[in-house]
């Protein structure tokens, strides 16, 4: 278990590096103030709980990837964003872990 666990870790980090990276290359614009209610939502959910809350519920709501865009597009500092996504990816990969190797466990005594 702990080997896919890190290989989970490890194959969910790598996609977040490689979109920082894109962002970061093809990102020169910056967000404008008007637009849709979704988009007013999301900014004001950005705004109360940071790059921490977004990291932390964006596997429940909208994944990991989708949270790395967004905080990439609201030019986030790239090093902030790797943090907290490999802090989510972590905690989130230890309870999926954790659940699975209960189910296992139950199943297999």
């Amino acid at each position: 278990m702990l080997l896919a666990y890190a290989i989970g870790i490890v194959g969910n980090i790598l996609p977040v590096v490689i979109l920082l990276i894109i962002f970061d290359k093809i990102s020169t614009r910056k967000p404008s103030s008007t637009g849709s209610v979704k988009r007013k939502r999301g900014e004001a959910f950005f705004e109360k709980w940071g790059v921490g809350g977004l990291a932390m519920v964006a596997p429940i709501l909208t994944g990991v990837y989708i949270a790395t865009a967004v905080c990439a597009y609201y030019s986030v500092p790239r090093a902030k964003v790797m943090a907290w996504m490999t802090v989510s990816i972590v905690f989130w990969g230890a309870v999926a872990t954790g659940i699975t190797t209960g189910f296992l466990s139950a199943f297999t005594s």
